[in-house]
């Protein structure tokens, strides 16, 4: 058996590549272990090369990484292990892996396969949350930002507040139609954003379900309040926020192109098709 570790230099506030020289020198006598740095002009088929059936391929960043490494686990049909360096590390934390790169790695190569669903945006993929409106907008600020971290995410919510607007959607879920108002609508396989901020807390990830939240009102007077609930999971409690689930969602028409998946900003299309694929994908914890 051999563990790819694929790790995003710049993770881990540019100490990721680091650490994972110092794995890799502590358990290469122990196992047959390669270490890959991600490249922005590769794909991440050139960046791990050839691969045999019983490999284990071990994403090493934050959840943008893991959906790189996920997708690409997915459709070879491989086991797939997570050392979580990210800003948030929403899906490793709802999992409950180390934050500690020397014990996750520990437990990857001790750990027993866990089965997970994944999501499908269009042609796109996600694993952790996707989302429409001012959680996407966050993304893209975040994204454009030079720096990396908590107090990042923290200003550009601050920033959202101050210049997002609420808009219309039209939602279809497993052939309902929902006509709402909404700052954000979430669609969650599992419960946080990252950083134990728990906006779908009854989300699981082997039940094909996602979770759908539509937050209909952020601002000055309820962010607090709302942030609190979401720390708290008790979100449910907000007379702001409807909560759905669903198989297949359709988002027939929206006011908002600002959108994300596991993080990461992309632009809304003309019609969007979210899928659930159950049982997809063997975690190793």
């Amino acid at each position: 058996m051999n563990y790819k570790i694929i790790v995003n230099p710049i993770a881990g506030y540019g100490q990721s590549l680091s650490v994972a020289e110092q794995i890799f020198e502590w358990y290469k006598e122990e196992v047959a272990l390669e270490l890959i740095p991600t490249e922005q002009d590769k794909s991440i088929a050139d960046i791990i090369g050839e691969v045999n059936a019983d490999d284990v391929i071990v994403a090493m960043g934050g959840d943008g990484t893991i959906n790189m490494v996920g997708r690409y686990c997915y459709e070879h049909q491989l086991r797939m292990g997570i050392i979580p360096t990210g800003s948030g590390n929403g899906l490793a934390r709802h999992l409950e892996l180390s934050l500690t790169p020397f014990i996750a790695f520990r437990n990857i190569i001790d750990g027993k396969d866990s089965i997970i669903d994944l999501a499908q945006w269009n042609k796109e993929f996600f694993f952790n949350v996707a989302g429409i409106g001012f959680d996407g907008y966050v993304a893209h600020l975040f994204n454009a930002s030079k720096q990396r971290g908590f107090g990042t995410y923290v200003r550009a919510i601050l920033k959202a507040i101050r210049s997002f607007e609420k808009g219309y959607y039209e939602l279809e879920i497993d052939g309902k139609v929902i006509n709402t108002d909404a700052v954000l609508i979430s669609f969650a396989n599992s419960s946080q954003y990252g950083n134990d901020t728990y906006i779908a807390p009854g989300a699981k990830l082997g039940d094909g379900l996602l979770d759908i939240v539509v937050v209909k009102k952020i601002n000055w007077w309820n962010v607090f309040r709302l942030g609190m609930m979401i720390k708290s999971k008790k979100l449910e409690r907000a007379k702001s926020v409807s909560f759905y689930k669903g198989k297949r969602i359709i988002i027939n028409k929206f006011d908002s192109s600002y959108a994300h998946i596991d993080g990461e900003p992309l632009k809304a299309e003309n019609s969007i098709a979210i899928t659930v694929i159950p049982k997809a994908l063997r975690i190793i914890k």
